[in-house]
């Protein structure tokens, strides 16, 4: 909600004097969310055990043919960002809890977390790594000791079972034919007018909510478990979508960004 203030004036002696003042309270508004999944499409469902949340998936399905030898490339993936975590911190927050699964909400405001647009995490938090390792590379540090690349496969704060959504799984969805179709992913709700079609379920929404760094860009981001090394700092890489684009790039790791989790059983996908 947004508070501002109202003078009242009246004229005395032929002047304007201040008469009374009234605070007034504009209710926030939220983005309409009853179009965030594809009605067209079959989604599975899920029952996180740690805390009964209940996400609809979404299985990706190809059938590749080389020689007489049939492939098929298949996974199931969560079809909304995770919203896990032990505590809700905010962007204030300066000392963090190792010992928890904590997460921030867009704007400080937990309807965002609950209704799709998930929890948002540092690099550290989505890796389920030490804070210490948002600031180091994992090499360069034991408490950080983790496989990454395009295709690791990597717990985090997903549930036991599943892991956080890698390059190459984006890139299944965003390529399934070789060409950029980003757009089948994306969601047909908060996003601003575009091609978005949300054919494939992945029910990707933006980056936030209309006012938030990257949604007025209208983009997704999402973290991937990736690190970027440079001279001077250590980032860690993100998947980026739109409706006419698909890129990965780095950004520091003390960014938060939502994640998509991967079911680790039937995960046959192709590289």
């Amino acid at each position: 909600e947004t508070a501002f203030k109202v003078f009242y004036y009246r004229c005395q002696d032929n002047e304007w004097v201040l008469d009374s003042t009234v605070n007034v309270v504009k209710p926030k508004v939220y983005p309409n969310m009853d179009s965030v999944f594809n009605p067209a499409v079959t989604y599975g469902s899920f029952k996180d055990p740690r805390d009964g949340m209940v996400y609809k998936t979404v299985r990706y399905y190809m059938k590749l043919q080389s020689g007489e030898t049939t492939f098929i490339d298949s996974f199931t993936v969560m079809a909304q960002n995770l919203n896990y975590a032990d505590t809700i911190i905010d962007s204030t927050t300066t000392v963090f809890n190792d010992s928890k699964v904590e997460k921030r909400c867009y704007q400080d405001d937990p309807w965002y977390c609950k209704n799709y647009f998930g929890a948002l995490y540092t690099w550290s938090e989505a890796l389920g790594l030490p804070k210490v390792c948002d600031s180091v590379g994992v090499a360069d540090n034991s408490k950080c000791n983790v496989k990454l690349g395009d295709d690791a496969k990597v717990q985090g704060v997903c549930p036991e079972g599943w892991h956080v959504m890698n390059e190459t799984e984006w890139k299944h969805f965003a390529f399934p034919r070789g060409i950029d179709a980003s757009y089948t992913m994306l969601s047909r709700a908060v996003w601003k007018d575009g091609k978005n079609t949300n054919s494939s379920g992945m029910s990707v929404l933006p980056y936030g909510d209309g006012s938030a760094m990257a949604s007025d860009r209208n983009v997704a981001i999402l973290w991937l478990p990736q690190e970027k090394q440079a001279k001077e700092d250590v980032g860690a890489m993100y998947v980026s979508l739109s409706d006419s684009y698909f890129s990965i790039a780095p950004s520091y790791k003390i960014s938060a960004f939502p994640v998509r989790c991967v079911m680790d059983e039937g995960d046959t996908f192709v590289k």
